[in-house]
């Protein structure tokens, strides 16, 4: 199964990581009469062509579901949807309005019960992408913003939580920035600064009233009946698996390092790893580390060329390592997460080293990086 317990509650220890604070969020059920929440008319909405909408949310069965929404007739229509079948639809539109837009893949947004963070980032050179958990599922440009994005004279409130099942949100942030540009690990906790213009963090717990941190202090008001929606705990500490930097080629590929169907380290749960192409029979070292920008004294990302490893990067601090099992060029290994809470929020960063005769001088070479967030 890979490494034992003991090697992870190290890296525990390490990480020195408080128990979390509660966090807060709303679960909405069956409300498709129209939208649950809605925020009165406020101009900081009128956002233009540079714009960031992101919100942590989960559902446990495939449904429909809005995370945000603006439309005024013909002259706005700006929207981020949750299909059925899990892909993921967005409007950003001035005048005229847009009625279509980029749709990514099915199965992109996963109805598994689980926390998910999800973003819809606009460029101003018109450029897009969808982020789920961090990682782009949909990148493109130009548009979507027909043929402006500027709203001039609408009065149309800002609305969200219209669902045909159920889902919960637990923070919902509109910028007037391109937050994210690559995959990133998504932060569960925002502050508002001089580009927020909405930041709905769900700390009340209780009520029908959801306050905006941000400079604009907008109210929004959960207009659905008593019985239809309950606040639950939100994603204090959601696990994430996020890939970074790059890898470098070895005889048979560049090794691509990934976290394996998609899992993400949970409390409690087996997470494995997986990368190839690889040297088969060969030895495979997979290096844990609690730093991406310090090893010892050696600042991070640190080039191995000079130490006839061409190309090749050391990424993470490596504290840890263990071998893994390679035959065929291909390995996939295994941590066990133990199920205690004191581990959740602690990160970590995995890279793989493997031994190529053929590669390079060194006869070794390195692949990209995975940032590992414990959690839920």
């Amino acid at each position: 199964m890979g490494p034992n317990i003991r090697g992870l509650l190290v890296l525990a220890a390490l990480f020195g990581s408080a128990l979390p604070a509660q966090s807060w969020a709303v679960e909405f059920q069956n409300y498709s009469a129209g939208h649950a929440v809605e925020l009165p008319h406020h101009p900081a909405m009128l956002t233009q062509k540079e714009v960031t909408i992101e919100a942590w949310v989960k559902s446990g069965a495939p449904c429909e579901f809005h995370v945000f929404q603006r439309y005024a007739a013909s002259a706005e229509h700006k929207a981020l949807f949750v299909l059925r079948d899990g892909s993921i639809s967005l409007r950003y539109a001035g005048s005229p309005w847009l009625s279509t837009g980029p749709v990514t893949d099915p199965n992109r947004f996963p109805f598994d019960g689980q926390w998910h963070h999800l973003a819809f980032v606009r460029h101003a050179d018109d450029r897009y992408a969808v982020f789920v958990d961090g990682t782009p599922v949909l990148m493109g440009g130009p548009g979507p913003c027909w043929q402006t994005c500027a709203i001039v004279g609408t009065t149309t409130p800002t609305l969200f939580a219209y669902t045909s099942g159920s889902f919960a949100m637990a923070k919902l942030r509109v910028s007037s920035a391109a937050r994210y540009t690559q995959a990133f690990a998504p932060a569960t906790r925002w502050e508002s600064d001089a580009q927020t213009v909405l930041l709905l963090l769900f700390d009340e717990g209780q009520g029908n009233q959801l306050h905006d941190s941000s400079p604009s202090g907008q109210v929004g008001v959960i207009r659905s009946a008593a019985y239809l929606y309950r606040w639950i705990e939100g994603p204090t500490h959601p696990a994430t698996s996020v890939p970074f930097g790059p890898s470098c080629r070895g005889s048979t590929g560049a090794p691509d390092l990934q976290a394996w169907s998609g899992l993400r380290p949970r409390l409690g749960q087996l997470w494995t790893v997986t990368a190839a192409p690889l040297t088969p029979g060969r030895a495979v070292f997979v290096a844990l580390g609690l730093s991406d920008s310090q090893a010892g004294a050696v600042r991070l990302p640190y080039d191995l060329s000079h130490l006839g490893m061409t190309g090749c990067q050391l990424l993470q601090s490596g504290e840890l390592a263990f071998q893994a099992a390679n035959p065929i060029g291909v390995i996939h290994w295994s941590m066990a997460i133990p199920n205690g809470p004191w581990l959740a929020g602690g990160r970590f960063f995995v890279q793989v080293y493997a031994l190529d005769p053929a590669a390079n001088p060194a006869g070794l070479v390195t692949s990209n990086g995975l940032a590992a967030t414990v959690g839920y």
